[in-house]
């Protein structure tokens, strides 16, 4: 990982140092029927990247940045109001503006430093691919012409499974939370 991540540099050396090196947050409805952490570090893949690009990854107005609800959470009473299934997330976020702190810049800085992984880890060549997909359309990556019988879907999802951390061919959500002690330090083992 390290190699792959930081050819010739030095990995972080603090937890602060690697969330700057993350995109963290979470989804607002939450998916999957639970609020969880989101945790993506550099480099995206080019799928996502070119969702980044795009605009259609880390939603405004769906994705909460981790720095967001720290800070909205620090603001203690000055934010306390009663909440139910009917609150509408834009009323919360507008009582936390009114306490200086605002959504639009935190989520902007944060889809900056996403946009920014690509040129701090410029790992991904198009050389690493057989296939290229533009608008919808696949293309080889050799010869230039389109690939009919190819599902742009279908590739991506090989893509991922490919080039997934535990390479494995299917994955699964862990249910059970660990107690810190029971997590390892990101370094651990370096």
């Amino acid at each position: 990982f390290v190699e792959a991540y930081w050819p010739g540099r030095e990995p972080p050396e603090t937890t602060e140092d690697m969330e700057n090196l993350c995109v963290l947050g979470f989804n607002f409805p939450p998916s999957m029927f639970q609020l969880h952490l989101q945790f993506q570090h550099g480099p995206l893949f080019p799928f996502h990247a070119v969702q980044l690009e795009r605009g259609s990854h880390y939603n405004h107005g769906r994705f909460y940045p981790l720095e967001y609800v720290r800070a909205a959470l620090a603001l203690g009473d000055a934010v306390r109001m009663d909440v139910d299934d009917d609150t509408r997330i834009e009323d919360i976020v507008a009582k936390v503006k009114d306490q200086g702190l605002d959504y639009d810049t935190m989520h902007k800085q944060m889809i900056d430093k996403g946009k920014s992984f690509a040129k701090k880890f410029p790992i991904w060549h198009r050389r690493d691919f057989e296939h290229t997909v533009t608008n919808g359309k696949v293309y080889s990556n050799d010869t230039g012409e389109v690939v009919p019988d190819l599902n742009p879907a279908e590739l991506q999802r090989k893509d991922n499974a490919a080039m997934r951390n535990y390479a494995k061919p299917k994955c699964s959500m862990y249910r059970f939370m660990k107690s810190p002690s029971e997590v390892k330090h990101f370094l651990e083992g370096v």
